[in-house]
């Protein structure tokens, strides 16, 4: 309950620092759960070391990213595309 009020506080930040379903230059941290990222644009962003419950990526594109580390633990990865990403290939668990 307390984490996905403070991924909520968290995600309205970034999309107010960032155009809407566009993240450029964001770090992200710790863990959500829970989220809607369909869609989105993921460009230079560190994602590193971060753990992914039953997102929604499906139709994402990560372009030049850090995925070291990225757990991907029940989320929907249907039609993502990753390009440029760097980092050893993450863990997906479905």
């Amino acid at each position: 309950m307390f984490t996905n009020h403070v991924n909520e506080l968290t995600l309205e930040f970034i999309n107010e620092s960032c155009h809407h379903d566009y993240f450029q230059h964001c770090t992200f941290d710790s863990f959500y759960s829970d989220i809607d990222f369909s869609r989105a644009y993921f460009k230079d962003c560190d994602i590193s070391n971060i753990k992914f419950v039953r997102c929604n990526f499906a139709g994402a594109d990560f372009f030049n990213c850090n995925l070291e580390g990225v757990e991907f633990d029940g989320c929907n990865l249907y039609s993502c595309k990753f390009r440029c990403c760097k980092g050893k290939l993450f863990e997906y668990r479905s």
